[in-house]
């Protein structure tokens, strides 16, 4: 079961995902978003995904549409910052060559925009 925080300041629109992002979870912070994006141009639009415990397809598409669009997308602990990783786009990827697939090694690069969480 997923549960959405709004806070909305005059300096910034803050969404808190916690729990399971699907279905109706999903949608209703796609409504939210889309009616705050007319406001963009005046406040900050920040997305915080450091309480979600598990993210369906289209969770994970409305977090990419939203990171791609320029929305703030806070990640305070290891999980958020993995399926932010997720999300930020495709990796330029360089695998070793080697015979040893074990030894391969993964080079992943990119520039992504995090903004961590502060615990209060």
């Amino acid at each position: 079961m997923a549960n959405i925080k709004i806070y909305d300041r005059a300096d910034e629109l803050r969404i808190e995902i916690q729990g399971e992002f699907s279905g109706s979870c999903v949608r209703d912070t796609s409504a939210t978003w889309r009616a705050s994006l007319p406001d963009a141009m005046h406040r900050r639009l920040t997305v915080d995904i450091s309480e979600i415990s598990s993210c369906d397809t289209d969770g994970r598409n409305l977090l990419r549409e939203m990171y791609r669009h320029g929305t703030q997308i806070a990640a305070g602990n290891p999980g958020a910052l993995g399926l932010l990783n997720e999300i930020a786009g495709p990796l330029n990827r360089k695998i070793s060559n080697s015979s040893d697939k074990a030894s391969n090694r993964v080079s992943m690069t990119r520039s992504l925009r995090v903004s961590v969480a502060s615990a209060s």
